[in-house]
């Protein structure tokens, strides 16, 4: 029924429809680079906050932010206040040290005091700062939990829009071009 130029052609289709999956799987799209350190970023939020002054802790929050931590998942900058004000008022305070940072990813140990005692000790804290806003807010091993948001989400979501209006067009006048030619 179709002749040996149609199936060429289904094949070229294919072998690109391939291709650009395979390009879009491996296609990252990082926030421009914020002009503000974000290790300092880290430092003057985790201040504000052992400060109590929740608006200014807030400040450095992007409008998506998700904090996750031992007492939940908060997304979103009300979510995170409410969080921060109900920690400050069971009374603890963080200590961060020995900062590393990367690409706004800024991995530090911490000690988390209440009360003058420290409960609890780690080395895998994590805050990811983009645009000198804080997006996330964990440890090393809950950012495994972070949803696909944002913009993240949007352009791989067009991406797929296009690849499949791409796939249809090239399909539609391949049938047309057969249907005319027999």
């Amino acid at each position: 029924m179709f002749g040996k130029n149609f199936w060429r052609s289904v094949l070229v289709l294919a072998a690109t429809l391939a291709l650009t999956i395979g390009l879009a799987g491996t296609q990252t799209f990082a926030a421009p680079a914020a002009d503000t350190d974000a290790v300092t970023v880290v430092q003057q939020y985790y201040a504000a906050y052992n400060a109590r002054d929740i608006d200014k802790a807030v400040s450095f929050l992007a409008d998506d932010v998700v904090f996750i931590n031992p007492t939940g998942t908060y997304i979103g900058k009300a979510k995170a206040r409410e969080n921060l004000e109900a920690i400050a008022k069971d009374g603890l305070i963080f200590e961060l040290f020995d900062f590393k940072e990367e690409n706004g990813r800024v991995v530090y140990a911490y000690k988390v005091i209440i009360g003058g005692e420290t409960v609890e000790t780690g080395a895998g804290g994590l805050t990811i700062v983009k645009n000198g806003l804080i997006v996330f807010d964990g440890t090393v091993d809950t950012e495994k939990q972070l949803p696909t948001t944002g913009a993240e989400w949007s352009i791989n979501a067009l991406l797929w829009i296009a690849l499949a209006g791409m796939m249809l067009v090239g399909l539609g006048a391949l049938v047309i071009k057969k249907t005319r030619a027999g």
